[in-house]
């Protein structure tokens, strides 16, 4: 517990939970990528790409829009630590 009080483990909670949520957007973002990457690095046939493309495209939008929020969510966020 970094400080006691019943309204600083609240923000705590709120602060931990945006944090977890924008780390695994931002990861899940990164894993697209990557995935792109080595699709192409191992020369898989252009249909595995074409096929890939489609779904990565709404993926990625999808990412961005949380990884979006979770930043507004935590640049919002009221500090705990006085």
């Amino acid at each position: 517990m970094l400080l006691p009080g019943t309204k600083a483990l609240r923000r705590q909670k709120i602060l931990r939970k945006t944090l977890r949520a924008l780390q695994t957007s931002l990861g899940d973002l990164n894993d697209r990528i990557t995935r792109a990457a080595l699709v192409a690095e191992l020369g898989l046939p252009d249909g595995t790409m074409s096929t890939m493309a489609g779904q990565q495209a709404e993926e990625r939008t999808s990412l961005l829009v949380n990884a979006t929020k979770g930043f507004d969510t935590l640049v919002d966020a009221k500090i705990f630590w006085r």
